[in-house]
């Protein structure tokens, strides 16, 4: 648990990300209800920054490259411009297999938002 703490910036949104996603691909393979609907599409855009940015944050932590604990607003906004950049932008140009959809480039943001508030809430409240 020490190194976790040591070393893991916003691991408890990595791992509710991380379970939500996985709860995501199982409800998709078993339901045609769920496989169809608004989640379908948009939920894992959501997730994304929720998931990623700690990966990104932790790893910088282990090579010491970031020396606080904390995800900075202005750190999120610039990995949902990334995030929309490729994914919205230049993967459609360049791979068959991306397609270009605006409301993703929301839900990134929202899921962004989120991270930052529940992280800022966690610092706030429980340490």
């Amino acid at each position: 648990m020490v190194f976790i703490k040591k070393y893991f910036i916003c691991f408890n949104q990595l791992l509710i990300g991380s379970i939500l996603y996985w709860l995501h691909r199982f409800l998709i393979s078993i339901s045609l209800t769920y496989k169809y609907s608004f989640f379908r599409g948009f939920f894992p855009d959501y997730l994304a920054l929720i998931v990623c940015v700690p990966i990104f944050a932790s790893s910088q932590k282990i090579f010491r490259l970031r020396k606080k604990n904390k995800i900075y607003f202005i750190e999120i906004i610039l990995y949902w411009i990334l995030f929309s950049v490729y994914f919205e932008f230049l993967g459609p140009k360049f791979i068959n297999t991306f397609t270009r959809d605006y409301w993703d480039i929301v839900a990134y943001f929202l899921g962004g938002l989120s991270l930052y508030l529940s992280n800022h809430w966690y610092n706030n409240h429980i340490t």
